[in-house]
């Protein structure tokens, strides 16, 4: 467990399956992550307990919950049955017995744990980055079975120390606490834990992600026609590329940025990825992740443009909406249908009408909402042959471009360049064209 990782997570809101996993291989709780193997909040007992650690980690500047994972032994048991909290009434049943409005948000996952599939839930505590506000707690602001010993009673103050959480008697006891953790916290970022930068281009206000190609195969008509969204009616600032995995919607975007980048047509352009893995034809490969909520990526637009991200929520979300209504702006936002933030659509929506901003989404589904939809179908025959004989000269697989094997490899692959390109890699290794065909028809393609 790397504490600085730790609070980089906790501070950026970060409530991903990958983030989810990281906590989990922790193995180990902190002032910052504990784990519960069931939550229920139906006893005043059981909600007082819960309340506590809540208001506890707020005080040392936010944290997660993880449950359905086993106490000491950090086994992964998954929840009994489906959580039955959402984020609002978990913040109601927090609510209830402090007395105070505390911004706790859930999601559930599914995880892998001794080879069968299991759900765990993620909670999120949120409080301030800034670390010299830690230094004024939130109290308990009302009694709540106060009588009994298991209560609790305005004016307490609690937090966590190491992996309990505890009630202590003065400020200066908190204070103590927070500046040894933040020590480690410091201690853990020297040792070089920061993670390197996801873009390949950081020109000026243009952060953009790697390409992911070396050439763009086809798509003429959809490639202009997505040109054409994004510059067209400024009345329409978001525009939904939507299609099934692996039909290649993150390259048709990565090749509008880099258009769009080298040509200037925007002043500033953001691209951003909520993906993790990505399929190459040597199999998938880890992606470093630059989207998982709306706290990250007003961090990542005020960054832009040399702001200081280290503001509370609403002044960084009104001083990104001020620069992006003074500069010329395109953020793209890929792979949303992984993200668990309903904010960032919500934010992205409700920008307003002076804004120059444009937003190009990625996702498996249309939003439902206004957006300007752009469907990315599978490949035709023709696409196909043309992808196969671009790809197969560029990794030098000799791979066969007869009309039988192109009508093979459409069928195995349903016309998606991901699982294509999957295709090319198998048979450059086996030059068995009929296994790989074989393998992808009978266990199915690794999904992107």
């Amino acid at each position: 467990m790397n504490l600085a990782h730790l609070e980089r997570m906790v501070g950026e809101g970060d409530l991903s399956k990958d983030a989810c996993l990281y906590l989990l291989q922790c193995r180990g709780e902190c002032e910052w992550l504990d784990f519960k193997e069931q939550l229920s909040l139906e006893s005043e007992v059981e909600l007082c307990g819960f309340a506590r650690d809540v208001l506890a980690m707020k005080n040392v500047g936010g944290g997660y919950l993880v449950v359905g994972v086993m106490d000491k032994t950090w086994q992964v048991v998954g929840l009994a049955a489906p959580f039955p909290y959402d984020s609002k009434l978990l913040r109601d049943k927090v609510r209830s017995a402090t007395g105070v409005e505390l911004e706790v948000d859930v999601v559930t996952h599914p995880v892998e744990s001794e080879g069968a599939k299991v759900l765990c839930a993620l909670i999120h505590v949120r409080s301030s980055k800034k670390r010299r506000k830690r230094r004024s707690p939130t109290l308990v602001a009302r009694d709540f079975c106060a009588t009994k010993p298991f209560g609790m009673r305005r004016g307490e103050i609690y937090l966590r120390r190491g992996d309990s959480t505890v009630k202590v008697a003065s400020e200066e006891e908190l204070r103590d606490l927070l500046e040894r953790l933040e020590a480690q916290s410091d201690e853990d970022a020297v040792r070089g834990d920061a993670a390197p930068s996801p873009f390949a281009v950081e020109d000026g206000t243009y952060r953009l992600l790697p390409r992911g190609y070396d050439r763009f195969v086809g798509r003429a008509d959809l490639r202009e026609r997505l040109v054409g969204a994004i510059c067209g009616d400024p009345r329409i600032w978001i525009v939904n590329v939507h299609g099934p995995g692996g039909v290649g919607k993150s390259a048709l975007v990565n090749w509008a940025a880099y258009r769009l980048y080298e040509e200037r047509r925007f002043e500033a352009i953001l691209q951003l990825t909520a993906k993790e893995t990505a399929l190459t034809e040597k199999g998938i490969r880890p992606l470093s992740r630059s989207l998982y909520s709306l706290e990250n990526l007003l961090d990542q637009i005020l960054l832009l443009f040399e702001e200081n991200p280290e503001q509370e929520l609403e002044a960084k979300r009104l001083l990104a909406i001020e620069l992006l209504s003074a500069w010329k702006t395109l953020i793209i936002l890929d792979n949303m249908e992984t993200v668990s933030d309903g904010r960032i659509l919500a934010f992205v929506q409700g920008l307003p009408p002076d804004s120059k901003a444009k937003v190009l989404l990625t996702s498996r589904s249309k939003t439902g909402g206004w957006e300007l939809p752009l469907a990315v179908t599978e490949l035709n025959g023709v696409e196909v042959q043309e992808f196969l004989a671009i790809k197969s000269a560029e990794l030098s697989a000799g791979f066969p471009i007869d009309p039988d094997s192109i009508a093979r490899v459409t069928e195995a692959s349903g016309g998606l360049p991901l699982a294509i390109q999957w295709i090319i890699g198998q048979y450059k290794q086996s030059r068995r064209l009929d296994l790989v065909v074989r393998g992808c028809e009978g266990e199915g393609l690794p999904n992107s």
